[in-house]
C-alpha cells in the first residue's frame, strides 16, 4: 500500500487550478484523497511533487509544501499501524482511506469540541472528556470520514444534547401532548422556562450538572428575586421527575441523583378549606339564572360533591361518564380512576347543565373549541375568569376567607375530616396515592371550627363553676 503526493487533473477548476490529492495505492486499485490544497499545471512540480516557488495563491509555498508532506506521512503512519495490529490486509482500500481521512479531520472536531466548551454548550469537563473518547472512537473507526466536513458541528451538538435537559423536556411535552396531555405538558415547559432563566438563554444544561450545588444555587436565585419557597418546591418536584425519568432512558446516573441529598423545601400555606356554614351560605346565595355569578357558584358547589373536582376536570366531564347514579371518570393530572355517587345537590346541578346534551357532550359550558390545546386554552381563560367570580361571592356571603377553585377540594375533606371519616377513606376520595398527600390537605383545622371547639370547652368549665 502506499501513498503519494500527485495533482488530480481531471477536474480544472474557474482559476485555472486543479487539486493536489494524496493517491493512495494497493492491490491494483486507487483512491484520491483530497487535501484541500490547489495549484496550476505550470507550478506543479511532478517530480518533486510539490508546489513551486513563484505560485501567488499561497502566501508561503514552503509552508504549504511542509504541511502535503505532513499529511502523507501521517496517511503512510496510519497504513503502517494497521499492518502492525495486522488489521491491513483484512480491510478494503476504501475503508483505509476512511481511516487516513477520520485521523484528518480529527484536528478540526477536536478543535470544535474546544468551541463548543467555550460556548458554554459542553456542560463540564466529564463530558469534554466523554466527547473525546467519543472522537477516538470514531477515528479509529474510520466513522469521523463518513460525516461530511459541513455536517462535524450539527454531529457533536446532537451529540452534546443527548445528554441535555431542555432537550429531554423537549420530548417529555411532545409525548404528553401526543397523548392528549395538554396541562401536563405544561407544567414541563414552564419547569424548561424557570431554567432557562437561571442558566442563561444561550447556554446548554446536562444532566452532569444537576448535582447539589445547583440545586442549592437556583434555590438561592429564585428566592432572591422574592418569590415563595413553594413555588420553587413545584419547579424541582417537575425537575426531579424529569430526572427520573432521565435515569430510566439511560440519560442520567441514578446513583448521581442530586434529590437523594438535597431536599425539597415547603412552607405552610394559608388555610384553603372553609367552614360548612361558609359552604351552606355560598348554596343558599339567591342570584339569578342570568348572573355570571349563578354558573361560578354551581362550579364550586359540584366540585364540593364530587369529593373536590379540580377545575379541569369538571371542564372535561362528558354526560356518558355519568351512568347507574355514579360519575366515572379519570383525573386528567395523574390518569387516576374517579368513581363518585351522585347526591341531591349534584343531581339538580348535572340536571341543569346536562339537559338537550348528547353522550359526548361536556356538561359544563366551559370548553369552546375543537382542538386539543385550543380546549385547554378554553379551561386557562374560563378558570381565570372563575375564581374571579368566586372573589364577588365570598364577598357576597360575607367569607374572608381567599375564595379560589382550590377551596372546593380542601374544604371537602376537611368536612370528611370533620365528620370522622377515616383519613385513609378521604384519602381514597381525593384520589391521593398514600394518606401523605392528605394530610397536607389537611395540617389546620379551621379557624372557626376551633374557635367553636374552644367555646365547648369554656362553655364546660362555666357550667362545672356554677
Amino acid at each position: 500500500m502506499e501513498v503519494l503526493i500527485s495533482q488530480d487533473t481531471r477536474y480544472k477548476r474557474k482559476d485555472g487550478s486543479y487539486a493536489i490529492i494524496l493517491r493512495l495505492s494497493g492491490n491494483e486499485q486507487t483512491l484520491p484523497i483530497a487535501t484541500g490544497y490547489f495549484v496550476t499545471k505550470q507550478y506543479w512540480d511532478a517530480d518533486k511533487r510539490q508546489i513551486k516557488k513563484g505560485y501567488g495563491g499561497y502566501d508561503s509555498i514552503s509552508r504549504v509544501n511542509n504541511l502535503l508532506a505532513d499529511k502523507r506521512n501521517i496517511a503512510r503512519k496510519v497504513i503502517t499501524t494497521l499492518e502492525e495490529n495486522g488489521e491491513l490486509e483484512n480491510l478494503t482500500i476504501h475503508e483505509i482511506r476512511n481511516r487516513i481521512l477520520s485521523v484528518f479531520r480529527k484536528p478540526d472536531a477536536t478543535h470544535l469540541i474546544d468551541k463548543l466548551r467555550k460556548q458554554k454548550i459542553i456542560a463540564n469537563d466529564k463530558k469534554k472528556k466523554e466527547l473525546l473518547k467519543y472522537l477516538d472512537e470514531i477515528v479509529e473507526s474510520g466513522k469521523l470520514a463518513e460525516i461530511p466536513l459541513k455536517d462535524i458541528k450539527e454531529h457533536f451538538q446532537e451529540k452534546i444534547s443527548s445528554n441535555s435537559v431542555f432537550t429531554f423536556l423537549d420530548k417529555i411535552q411532545k409525548d404528553l401532548i401526543e397523548i392528549d396531555k395538554v396541562g401536563n405538558a405544561a407544567v414541563y415547559k414552564c419547569l424548561s422556562g424557570v431554567l432557562r432563566n437561571f442558566v442563561g438563554e444561550d447556554k446548554d444544561l446536562s444532566f452532569d450538572q444537576l448535582d447539589y450545588q445547583f440545586l442549592q444555587n437556583m434555590e438561592k436565585w429564585h428566592l432572591k428575586k422574592g418569590l415563595k419557597i413553594n413555588g420553587l418546591g413545584t419547579y424541582l418536584r417537575t425537575l426531579r421527575s424529569t430526572y427520573n425519568k432521565a435515569v430510566k432512558a439511560g440519560l442520567a446516573e441514578r446513583d448521581s441523583n442530586p434529590f437523594y441529598e438535597y431536599k425539597i423545601k415547603k412552607e405552610d400555606t394559608a388555610k384553603r378549606a372553609i367552614s360548612e356554614d361558609y359552604i351552606l351560605r355560598i348554596m343558599n346565595l339567591e342570584l339569578e339564572e342570568e348572573n355570571s355569578l349563578f354558573t361560578s357558584r354551581n362550579y364550586f358547589l359540584a366540585s364540593f360533591a364530587m369529593h373536590g373536582m379540580s377545575f379541569i376536570d369538571l371542564a372535561f366531564l362528558k354526560k356518558r361518564f355519568i351512568y347507574d347514579g355514579r360519575i366515572r371518570y379519570k383525573r386528567t393530572k395523574n390518569s387516576r380512576a374517579y368513581n363518585v355517587k351522585l347526591n341531591e345537590l349534584l343531581q339538580s346541578i348535572i340536571d341543569y347543565y346536562a339537559k338537550d346534551k348528547g353522550l359526548d357532550d361536556f356538561i359544563f359550558p366551559v370548553i369552546k373549541r375543537e382542538s386539543i390545546g385550543e380546549r385547554y386554552k378554553d379551561v386557562k381563560q374560563a378558570r381565570k375568569m372563575y375564581n374571579k367570580e368566586l372573589k364577588q361571592i365570598a364577598r357576597k356571603c360575607d367569607i374572608e376567607e381567599s375564595l379560589t377553585s382550590y377551596v372546593a377540594r380542601h374544604s371537602f375533606a376537611m368536612s370528611a375530616r370533620m365528620s370522622s371519616v377515616p383519613i385513609e377513606v378521604i384519602s381514597q376520595m381525593l384520589g391521593h396515592k398514600d394518606t401523605k398527600t392528605t394530610l397536607i390537605y389537611l395540617n389546620s383545622i379551621p379557624d372557626k371550627t376551633v374557635d367553636d371547639y374552644a367555646d365547648k370547652v369554656l362553655s364546660m368549665m362555666t357550667q362545672s363553676k356554677e
